[in-house]
């Protein structure tokens, strides 16, 4: 592409859930539950808590930014039960409903900050997390002057829809606070495609990807990664 360039990632959180002891693992930026005003963490189910831990501690010094906002599955949870009720023909609870939405995450991120600027939600099944990073690139290459946040979080499925699934490892968000990096701007951490993906390394699944990502950007490192589709990606630390 002949306007090629690199994302800066300013800020970036990570948090993981233990399938067996249930323990949340928090990287980065990511913060503490009781820091979520406790009239919304109410409302929220576990994958919502873990994503607002993300995207707030990327997002905490911004008076406004964009969100993409990226899951494969959403809040099947809740979803499963509302589907539970029409079958018994019980009435709907519009609290729920508005959990069982896409991007329901990033309403209440509104909420929470005050902030009326847009965001998108997407899936993309197992390349859910690929997408989000081509749209987030997409958004910067029209819009240079605002910043990004990139949000991603999936929670294992009900046990009526496991079957379903290809690959799980438990409760999975992380964020990252992106900008596009201009001529002669200072060393960061930075993310970019790349024209020749031929030694890239093949990650299959979003909520492997985003572990990958948080490990990476914890230590510092650089990751040459592909999915199955679209361009290969660097990630070089500082």
């Amino acid at each position: 592409m002949s306007r090629d360039f690199a994302i800066v990632i300013d800020e970036w959180s990570g948090a993981f859930v233990d399938e067996q002891s249930k323990t949340v693992h928090r990287l980065g930026g990511c913060i503490e539950e009781v820091q979520i005003p406790a009239k919304l963490r109410r409302r929220m189910g576990p994958m919502e808590r873990i994503m607002a831990q993300c995207a707030l501690g990327v997002l905490c010094d911004l008076p406004a930014a964009e969100i993409v906002l990226c899951s494969r599955y959403g809040n099947v949870d809740v979803l499963a039960s509302l589907l539970r009720s029409i079958s018994k023909h019980e009435p709907l609870s519009p609290m729920a409903f508005s959990l069982a939405v896409h991007n329901a995450v990033a309403g209440l991120m509104g909420q929470i900050r005050g902030d009326r600027a847009a965001h998108t939600a997407l899936a993309a099944g197992r390349e859910t997390l690929f997408a989000g990073l081509l749209e987030a690139y997409a958004r910067l290459a029209t819009d240079c002057e605002r910043p990004i946040a990139l949000v991603f979080g999936d929670w294992p499925l009900p046990e009526i829809y496991r079957r379903f699934t290809d690959l799980e490892c438990g409760g999975t968000a992380m964020a990252c606070l992106m900008r596009r990096r201009m001529p002669g701007s200072d060393t960061a951490t930075t993310l970019h495609p790349l024209r020749n993906g031929r030694d890239a390394e093949r990650i299959e699944g979003a909520e492997v990807l985003a572990r990958r990502l948080v490990s990476t950007l914890d230590s510092g490192s650089t990751l040459v990664f592909q999915g199955r589709h679209g361009p290969a990606w660097k990630l070089a630390g500082e």
